[in-house]
């Protein structure tokens, strides 16, 4: 009842001697519902591994296998190619290397990855917008500064104008036309 209740998914593999040498691929001999959930592949149960992700099969062997050799557990992420997720993944050896049985916990960390990525890019290009954007600022600003020393020598060249002006008329009034 615990295995069909867990959230996260879990299998029990069988690993066999195939065409691609000793302990080259593995059986899915138990998993749970939530397998399907999380990996994206349904009806797992009796699915040689090679056929069922065939184009990365083979780093998937190789994590698991050494597992199987060594007995360690291990703990890792890794993306499923096959179904485009992103899984957080434990794994250990039952019983003896003579069983030749790993199980595997995982769980899909594809929404997490995804968003981490994003924080990512979004830092990195932080940096280069904030330098636009002050850019941009420095030639408003100038163009602003450039606006107002017009408007300041047009406001110069007016009085200048109006007071000769003035200078004209004084000078044209002190001597009546002939």
């Amino acid at each position: 009842m615990l295995f069909e209740a867990m959230d996260e998914g879990f299998c029990i593999i069988e690993f066999f001697d195939g065409p691609h040498g000793p302990l080259s691929d593995c059986i899915h001999i138990e998993a749970n519902a939530a397998y399907e959930r999380h990996a994206g592949i349904p009806n797992v149960v009796g699915q040689k591994l090679r056929e069922m992700v065939e184009e990365e099969a083979d780093g998937w062997v190789e994590l698991y296998g050494n597992v199987l050799r060594t007995g360690n557990v291990i703990r890792f992420q890794r993306e499923l190619v096959a179904t485009d997720r992103h899984l957080e993944v434990s794994s250990f050896r039952i019983g003896v290397f003579e069983d030749r049985q790993v199980a595997v916990l995982f769980k899909d960390v594809t929404d997490r990855v995804r968003a981490d990525a994003a924080h990512k890019h979004l830092q990195e290009t932080l940096e280069t917008r904030i330098a636009e954007a002050l850019s941009e600022r420095e030639k408003v600003e100038s163009a602003l500064r450039q606006a107002q020393k017009m408007e300041a020598v047009g406001q110069l060249t007016s009085g200048l104008a109006h007071d000769f002006n003035n200078l004209l008329a004084g000078i044209s009034g002190a001597f009546p036309p002939a």
